[in-house]
């Protein structure tokens, strides 16, 4: 019997302990020391990442910290893998999101301690709209319940995805021949705008000569080789695009081999963002630069021929560059029955009144001229009119 009460003490006094145990509330300083999001602003329609960090300031380690997070009214989370952590559970409709996020392990030591997590959400609407990260745990009587929040307000501005694509009007174009670019600005959206700006950062004034810039609703300035490009006009419908810009210039190239080019667009204005910057550069647009020169085809001769009296017709190719041309460039004319032709200059060759002179190589810049002497046959009844043609060797 006595035995039995003895074992009847110990019962008493364990479940005693227990119940005071369980009861215990333990009083651990929890913190919501940073809670930010960025970037901020935002566009709509771009992705954001909020990143939460919280502390334990006390010296035990809470093992049943819970973070709450109310999403910002004007954010969605989709809660896919890799937009939460996965100790975080989603919940409620876009509009009114919470993220539950369960710390299993959380030690003391404060902030040399602390743990950081993020998630993504993506704006929605412009505006701005609170969001408040709460840190607290069961049965913990926090010390300091000042710092268990931290509320920030981010804010969503306007979003157009602008895009630019640029081409050019042939892959390979000889040397003084002409080059057009063609810039093509696309609003994928959410929302439109008409602020957008073009700069285009042209192939060096020894590469390319521009000659202009035209686009419906554009207006365009060049210093030095950059080519600025503001639209004033109409903002396209979502997915809608923009007049394109023609820029034409001149292939100044003294040798062979390549140009490149390549622009950018931006958003101009400042409450609007441009939520997918990744597509505001053009694509590189390289031309093959060919062998190739500007050539002229001048004629003059003796302005009144009498019959029976001598004259000259000057045949001249001219060299406007870029670049040296080989030997063999010809000239021909097809002179008028009533002058003869006489004794044809070195490289000079006659099949009937038809004359064709070749050149031998004529650098940029550089003149040939051949001498064709006439006499008057005949008389005619007025002004005579021919052309002379002139043509690259081959």
């Amino acid at each position: 019997m006595k035995f039995t009460k003895s074992i009847a003490v110990i019962r008493v006094f364990i479940g005693l302990y227990v119940f005071l145990l369980g009861g215990m509330a333990y009083a651990a300083d929890l913190q919501v020391s940073q809670y930010s999001a960025d970037p901020d602003p935002i566009g709509s329609g771009a992705q954001a990442t909020f990143s939460v960090t919280v502390a334990n300031n006390s010296t035990p380690t809470v093992s049943n910290a819970v973070v709450t997070i109310a999403v910002p009214g004007n954010f969605e989370v989709a809660g896919t893998a890799g937009d939460i952590p996965s100790y975080c559970a989603l919940s409620g409709t876009p509009g009114s999101q919470t993220l539950t996020c369960t710390l299993t392990t959380l030690p003391g030591g404060g902030v040399a301690n602390a743990r950081t997590f993020s998630f993504k959400a993506t704006a929605k609407t412009p505006g701005a709209s609170n969001s408040t990260a709460t840190i607290a745990a069961a049965g913990n009587s926090d010390s300091n319940p000042g710092n268990d929040s931290l509320t920030i307000t981010p804010t969503v501005r306007a979003g157009a995805d602008i895009a630019l694509v640029k081409a050019g009007s042939a892959s390979s174009v000889p040397a003084g021949g002409i080059l057009q670019y063609t810039l093509s600005a696309t609003n994928n959206g959410p929302n439109t705008t008409a602020a957008i700006r073009v700069v285009d950062n042209l192939p060096a004034a020894s590469d390319f000569q521009f000659q202009s810039a035209t686009g419906s609703g554009w207006t365009c300035n060049l210093s030095g080789t950059t080519l600025t490009c503001d639209y004033s006009g109409s903002a396209p419908a979502v997915g809608g695009s923009f007049p394109a810009i023609t820029i034409s210039g001149k292939i100044t190239k003294n040798t062979a081999g390549t140009i490149s080019n390549i622009a950018a667009v931006s958003i101009t204005d400042p409450l609007v963002l441009d939520p997918a910057t990744g597509n505001n550069i053009s694509n590189t647009v390289v031309t093959n630069v060919q062998a190739g020169a500007d050539l002229q085809a001048i004629k003059s001769m003796t302005s009144t021929i009498t019959v029976g009296q001598g004259g000259s017709i000057v045949l001249s190719i001219r060299n406007t560059g870029p670049q040296t041309t080989p030997a063999g460039t010809k000239i021909a004319d097809t002179i008028d029955s009533s002058l003869t032709i006489g004794v044809l200059p070195s490289g000079c060759a006659r099949s009937g009144q038809t004359v064709t002179c070749t050149a031998s190589s004529i650098v940029a810049t550089g003149q040939v001229d051949f001498v064709i002497p006439v006499t008057g046959a005949s008389a005619t009844s007025g002004v005579l009119t021919n052309t002379a043609h002139v043509c690259a060797g081959r």
